[in-house]
């Protein structure tokens, strides 16, 4: 499988799952933290074999920026930045997976639950 396709494969895996009804913004364009998100940092906590999958910083103008990796089985590393302008049709599900957050902020970013099942 050549590097491009593998962060296409894990990108495309990592994304899947963002697709949680939106919830009302707080006044940067933050949203509180949804039930699932909620749980999934829950587990986060109790699970210390959850590891973070990268890493979300949102810039100046809002964009969301995720810097993405993962370790394929053959020991290959596959990795992407993708930005999410707050117009993209993703931007709410992404922010709230993440969490509230603030410019300039830094945040680990965990895995989502597999498409059509709740956080953990």
């Amino acid at each position: 499988m050549t590097a491009l396709r593998c962060v296409v494969v894990a990108l495309g895996l990592v994304l899947a799952g963002c697709s949680e009804p939106p919830v009302a913004p707080t006044g940067n364009g933050a949203v509180a933290p949804n039930q699932a998100q909620r749980a999934a940092q829950t587990q986060a906590s109790a699970d210390s074999t959850v590891q973070p999958i990268g890493e979300a910083r949102m810039l100046p103008d809002n964009s969301i920026e995720l810097n993405l990796s993962t370790t394929q089985p053959d020991g290959s590393i596959a990795h992407g930045l993708v930005t999410y302008k707050p117009s993209d049709p993703r931007y709410r599900s992404t922010l709230e997976h993440i969490g509230a957050i603030e410019p300039g902020e830094r945040k680990p970013v965990y895995p989502w639950p597999p498409a059509g099942k709740p956080g953990p």
